[in-house]
């Protein structure tokens, strides 16, 4: 969420200013969140007309942006809950499934058909886990912005030696790539370093690593090989938000917790 809060008086932030003198207002801009969230309850629900008022907008009502343009936001924007709150300005409750554009028909495909010579980057997403699955999904990157998961371990009560040895046979076939690790771990990262492994730790933000995942499911860049990725499959579609809140359950995560961590830290920091 974005907010601008000046005096209209001085110009200053209302940290500085206590806005008392005549004719001054405080001018809030705000991107939709939960509804429970304190600027909705506080102060856009108690809008009266006089004291607060309340002024919404869609996509659509900026006048500024071109046909085209606005259609093709539209179309990359995930849907659910962030094209609810991006497109239509509203304050919504994420619901359902984390990603309700994911369609095996489109997103599960075959290892011959990874186009793996226009293949120009490789990296590791890993969530580690022990009574949770710890995950490694070994993800390509074409130079146009398809991404491909070609394989994934995932297992319980694996030893991080035995993951090192994994790993290690990955940088044997795709050379010293990166492995955006979860850094909640950093005893474990450092032992993927001692190790010979190029570990990094991975960009964390919830929200943002979702939306990049759920955008690249919309606009059919992203692909999973389907007989490589037995514990994918039995999470997908039972990865859901926990209910009123802005994040998904801890349930059916954890190979989709490295696929986030992969995706939306090289898009960041790939290098």
């Amino acid at each position: 969420m974005s907010m601008a809060a000046r005096c209209a008086r001085c110009g200053v932030s209302v940290t500085q200013c206590r806005c008392s003198g005549d004719g001054a207002c405080i001018i809030m801009d705000t991107n939709p969140d939960n509804p429970a969230h304190w600027m909705k309850t506080d102060y856009i629900d108690r809008a009266n007309g006089k004291t607060i008022v309340e002024f919404h907008w869609t996509l659509d009502d900026n006048t500024f942006l071109s046909d085209r343009y606005r259609q093709n936001i539209k179309e990359s924007t995930p849907s659910g809950m962030f094209y609810d709150r991006d497109i239509n300005g509203a304050w919504v409750s994420a619901d359902g499934m984390v990603y309700p554009d994911f369609d095996e028909k489109i997103h599960y495909i075959t290892a011959k058909q990874v186009p793996i010579d226009e293949i120009s980057r490789w990296f590791v997403g890993v969530d580690f886990g022990w009574e949770h699955w710890g995950a490694f999904v070994l993800i390509g990157r074409t130079q146009d912005g398809r991404y491909y998961l070609t394989k994934e371990w995932a297992a319980q009560h694996r030893h991080i030696n035995d993951w090192i040895a994994i790993g290690l046979k990955i940088k044997e076939c795709h050379g010293n790539i990166n492995f955006y690790c979860d850094s909640a771990r950093p005893d474990l990262i450092q032992q993927l370093r001692v190790g010979g492994l190029r570990a990094i730790n991975a960009r964390k933000d919830v929200l943002a690593g979702i939306a990049e995942v759920a955008t690249l499911y919309k606009q059919k860049k992203l692909f999973i090989v389907k007989d490589s990725a037995p514990q994918f499959q039995k999470e997908i579609y039972g990865y859901v938000w926990e209910k009123d809140a802005n994040k998904p359950e801890k349930t059916n995560d954890d190979v989709q917790d490295a696929i986030r961590y992969g995706i939306y830290t090289d898009k960041k920091y790939g290098r």
